[in-house]
């Protein structure tokens, strides 16, 4: 019997076709879609950055016997005349007083007083 066993299962194995054997399920390839056809996604929403305010422009003008003084020409030049007069000086601070009843803008230059360093007004 147990040759009929064997003649059997070599029976079975040769009856096997290999197209029952499961084969993968075919798959479809598609074409890209056309860059016109692509629709954008939307972008998510970036986190808003708190806007930046710029600075107003801002002057002082004084006004007095018929004479008009920016504050910020007069410093300027008074700090261009401090520079021209004192080449070895290193201005870290300078502050300006303004006496209209003088007509001079006096200066402080890193705490000491330049008496004879005025503008004219």
């Amino acid at each position: 019997m147990v040759r009929k066993s064997t003649k059997a299962a070599a029976a079975k194995k040769e009856t096997v076709k290999p197209a029952e054997t499961k084969a993968a399920p075919a798959v479809e390839v598609k074409e890209a879609p056309k860059a016109a056809e692509v629709k954008a996604a939307p972008k998510a929403a970036a986190p808003k950055k708190a806007a930046v305010k710029a600075e107003p422009v801002t002057a002082v003008t004084f006004e007095y016997a018929d004479k008009k003084i920016v504050a910020k020409e007069l410093l300027a030049a008074a700090m261009d005349a401090f520079k021209a007069a004192h080449k070895d000086v290193e201005v870290k601070e300078m502050n300006l007083y303004v006496n209209a009843n003088d007509g001079y803008a006096y200066m402080v230059v890193n705490g000491t007083e330049y008496p004879e360093e005025k503008i004219e007004l």
